[in-house]
């Protein structure tokens, strides 16, 4: 990492990206000169507890997060991102001193806390923790990746009507 660099770091599956992904992605794009995006690998224990329509293959997700990355780049002035596999929340953060800001949604914040206390057990300086607020969709609850698997969502967080299953619909109700 050169002088004068700034590094953000952003972790996670990336599975079925969506908007908050994006969000995520976008914050650390806007915080640093250098973007470190750590994407789970297949095999890996994180991606056991998930359920619903399978995992993306990891060249699938890394693909789609490499596309929206080139984009902010641009936009951003050329910003320099490296996406680095992963098998776990702490491989990059206990691996590289010189990073200066993680990016986290709610829902992750505990576990920054806890690699802040890792970082500085080992000798290193804490990561500026940069909070990302849940999107929530139309219903009031939280866009994830889960609900996409479903078929619940959209990528944008949108509502899908399913109406599979339903035999007959009374429209008189709504008279």
């Amino acid at each position: 990492m050169g002088a004068g660099e700034t590094v953000s770091l952003v972790a996670g599956t990336f599975d079925r990206l969506h908007v908050a992904h994006i969000t995520l992605l976008y914050e650390a794009f806007k915080l640093g000169t250098r973007i470190l995006i750590g994407v789970v690998e297949n095999g890996s224990q994180i991606l056991e507890y998930k359920i619903g329509k399978p995992i993306e293959p990891y060249r699938v997700r890394v693909g789609s997060v490499r596309s929206v990355a080139e984009i902010l780049s641009k936009l951003m002035g050329g910003r320099v991102y490296e996406i680095i596999p992963i098998k776990g929340p702490y491989d990059i953060v206990l691996d590289r001193e010189n990073i200066d800001y993680i990016v986290v949604s709610e829902e992750t914040f505990p576990r920054a806390l806890k690699i802040n206390l890792l970082r500085e057990k080992a000798g290193m300086n804490p990561l500026k923790i940069v909070v990302i607020p849940i999107i929530h969709s139309e219903d009031g609850r939280p866009v994830s990746s889960h609900r996409i698997r479903l078929g619940e969502l959209n990528r944008y967080g949108d509502l899908i009507l399913n109406f599979e299953g339903i035999k007959e619909v009374r429209w008189d109700v709504y008279e």
